[in-house]
């Protein structure tokens, strides 16, 4: 399967002076290093395997140096573990005066390297964010969908495609709800495997780079914050409440949130602030960026009917498409910034997206049948700006709508997916 972030990627690692692919463990990022050199010449050097990582330690700079050439790619995975690497990257780059180098380095978690890069390489390098398997990856389409037709375009007259394959979508839908876009779990049948591999991957991947990377001393205290983060996902940041579930000081939370944000498995949103005049809440909120994350933690069975039994499923799936949305603009290395928006009253809209000078506030339901009052956050949120044109409501059904004279009601699918129409 070709990553959609692959064409964005190639496209810069031939126009900056160098780039950085980062994102959580496990999501492809050493896959889409090999692919691409596949078809171009050029070295992956793997500082995971401990051999390399001796020999490059001796002489960092003597051993990119014996392995770089201009004209070819040259690809180092997780380069944070040698931390003299970004020294040595940075006189490799300096040496080619401002041109592109067809350097790349990928790194799991965004700690380690951001402070790298912010000590060495600032204003060098150009960083591309991967996150798990999107939706459009899962249905064969290509990296230009729903959502950047609605960033891109003027037109307001949006259509249905006149062919649509709704059972094939519903079944992709459900699969992705529970199963996610960690390409191992998402792409195997076997549901054993996939309930194990969501357990070691936390047990095996991420509790032990934690302890070493953090220091972490209460690791049952950590575990049991990790799951009640995800138990929270879509809902407000309230860190007393978790300090006194966890049994630890608010500090001692602000220090768990910097990790698990390091580690690129939940995202934070804050809130969009642009009206001065109203009272808002201050509380960030939290998003996991896999649903499988949500399911192990919600003692679902692994199940949509369990979860919707618990009331479950319209949190899970407000947090499925706000982080699908997420994924297309970073596949598509778009500049944009993501907010919610929610007043001391209670008035909602569940994501505000920044990009291409405009911004479109999403509310979004589980439900095919909409009424007026689902939309009454986002007409409370277009009455305090009244300067924006339209909010979307985006939902499981098959048909777009007019639901209010400033409110379109879109499928998920639509927004999701990639069709030549659009463009």
């Amino acid at each position: 399967m070709k990553r959609h972030i692959q064409t964005t990627l190639l496209e810069r690692i031939q126009k900056e002076r160098a780039c950085a692919l980062i994102g959580p463990r496990q999501v492809g990022k050493s896959y889409i290093l090999k692919e691409i050199l596949k078809e171009y010449p050029g070295v992956y050097i793997s500082l995971d395997d401990p051999i390399v990582r001796e020999e490059i330690k001796r002489d960092p700079y003597g051993y990119l140096k014996s392995h770089y050439h201009p004209d070819r790619f040259l690809f180092v995975d997780e380069p944070a573990k040698v931390p003299a690497v970004f020294d040595a990257l940075k006189i490799l780059i300096d040496e080619n005066e401002g041109r592109p180098t067809k350097i790349c380095i990928a790194n799991s978690g965004n700690y380690l390297l951001m402070r790298r890069i912010k000590e060495s390489l600032a204003g060098r390098i150009a960083l591309l964010t991967l996150l798990p398997l999107s939706f459009s990856e899962q249905s064969g389409g290509t990296n230009y969908c729903g959502l950047n037709h609605l960033i891109d375009s003027e037109d307001k007259n949006f259509t249905i495609p006149e062919t649509v394959d709704y059972i094939q979508i519903h079944r992709l839908r459900e699969n992705m709800l529970v199963w996610g876009g960690y390409p191992l779990p998402a792409l195997a049948s076997d549901r054993e495997f996939r309930i194990r591999w969501i357990r070691d991957y936390l047990t095996t991947y991420v509790f032990p780079i934690l302890i070493e990377q953090f220091q972490i001393r209460n690791l049952s205290a950590f575990e049991k914050f990790v799951r009640l983060i995800f138990i929270h996902s879509g809902k407000l940041l309230n860190k007393n409440s978790l300090a006194r579930e966890v049994g630890v000081s608010q500090p001692t939370i602000d220090n768990f949130l910097y990790q698990l944000k390091a580690m690129m498995l939940i995202v934070t949103l804050e809130v969009y602030h642009r009206n001065p005049k109203k009272r808002l809440v201050k509380q960030n909120k939290i998003l996991a960026i896999d649903p499988l994350l949500l399911h192990n933690a919600l003692n679902t069975n692994f199940s949509n009917e369990i979860a919707r039994e618990l009331q479950y499923f319209g949190t899970i799936y407000e947090n499925f498409i706000s982080i699908e949305l997420l994924k297309i603009l970073y596949n598509s290395g778009a500049i944009f910034d993501a907010f919610y928006w929610r007043t001391q009253d209670g008035a909602e809209v569940d994501l505000i997206i920044e990009a291409n000078g405009k911004v479109l506030p999403f509310e979004i339901k589980a439900t095919t049948e909409i009424s007026k009052r689902d939309i009454s956050g986002l007409l409370s949120f277009l009455s305090d700006h009244p300067h924006l044109p339209l909010g979307y409501l985006i939902y499981p059904g098959r048909e777009i709508y007019q639901i209010h004279p400033k409110v379109i009601a879109l499928p998920d699918w639509w927004v999701l997916g990639s069709f030549e129409y659009l463009r």
